[in-house]
C-alpha cells in the first residue's frame, strides 16, 4: 500500500509492505525505489527470519535503515533482549536513539538521547506529547545509552573520531550532524522505540526520518 504523512512542513512518503514470508518479493521490489528503510521489530521476539532476509537485501544496495523497535507495550517485550537479537544477526551498528519509559503495559513514552529529554504521551490521548526532564531512576542509564551512541557515531567519521579521542566526547551540533552523515551512509543505523497500538513515540519517529534519513 501507499501512504504519505505531512510532518514538520515535510511529505513523507511510505510504502508499507507486508513482513510475512510470502510477501517478501513485494518487499525487496519496494527497496529498489525507497530512500530509506524502516525496519520494524518485535519488541516481544526481536529478529524474526525475514527481517535477516529484508536486512541482507537492503544492505546488499546501501540503503539508510532506521530501526522501529514496535510493541514495547506488550508482555515481555524488552529494549535488550530484542537489541541483542538485532546486533548479532543484523548489524552491529545499530545504535538506540531512545530508551523506552516504563516496561510493557507502564510503556508511556521514550527518552530522547539526542537532547537528552523525557518525551510521554498521556493513555487517554497519545497525540499529546510532554516533553520533560529525565526520570531520575533513568538518568544513570540514560548516560551511558548517550556515551555509547557518541562512540558510534564517532567511528563512523575519521575526523569525529579524532574529535572524541582528543576531547573524550562530541559537542550537541557534531553528534547531529554526524548521526545525519552516518546514518545516511548506512554506517548506522538508529533505533527508535514505539507501540503502534497505543500510538506511542510515533511524533518523535517521524522526527527522526525527517531528521536522519535522506530526502
Amino acid at each position: 500500500s501507499l501512504a504519505y504523512a505531512e510532518w514538520q512542513r515535510n511529505k513523507v512518503n511510505v510504502i508499507d509492505t507486508p513482513g510475512m514470508a510470502n510477501f517478501l518479493t513485494d518487499a525487496r521490489a519496494a527497496l529498489r525505489v525507497a530512500e530509506a528503510a524502516l525496519v520494524v521489530v518485535d519488541a516481544v521476539h526481536g529478529v524474526e527470519v525475514q527481517t535477516e532476509k529484508l536486512w541482507a537485501d537492503a544492505a546488499s544496495i546501501g540503503l539508510p535503515r532506521l530501526v522501529v523497535l514496535n510493541r514495547l507495550d506488550r508482555e515481555r517485550a524488552s529494549l535488550e533482549r530484542a537489541l541483542d537479537t538485532l546486533r548479532r544477526n543484523c548489524a552491529r551498528e545499530i545504535v538506540p536513539i531512545q530508551l523506552p519509559i516504563g516496561e510493557e503495559k507502564r510503556f508511556t513514552g521514550v527518552v530522547d538521547l539526542v537532547r537528552m529529554k523525557a518525551l510521554t504521551f498521556a493513555s487517554n490521548d497519545s497525540a499529546t506529547m510532554s516533553e520533560g526532564d529525565i526520570p531520575a531512576d533513568m538518568a544513570d542509564q540514560a548516560r551511558q545509552a548517550r556515551e555509547q551512541l557518541i562512540e558510534m557515531v564517532a567511528e563512523a567519521d575519521e575526523s569525529l573520531m579524532e574529535t572524541f579521542f582528543a576531547e573524550g566526547t562530541l559537542t550537541q551540533e557534531q553528534l547531529l550532524s554526524g548521526l545525519r552523515m552516518a546514518t545516511g551512509a548506512g554506517k548506522v543505523f538508529p533505533l527508535v522505540c514505539t507501540s503502534g497500538l497505543h500510538a506511542i513515540g510515533i511524533q518523535p519517529l517521524l522526527d527522526a526520518i525527517i531528521s536522519y534519513v535522506p530526502s
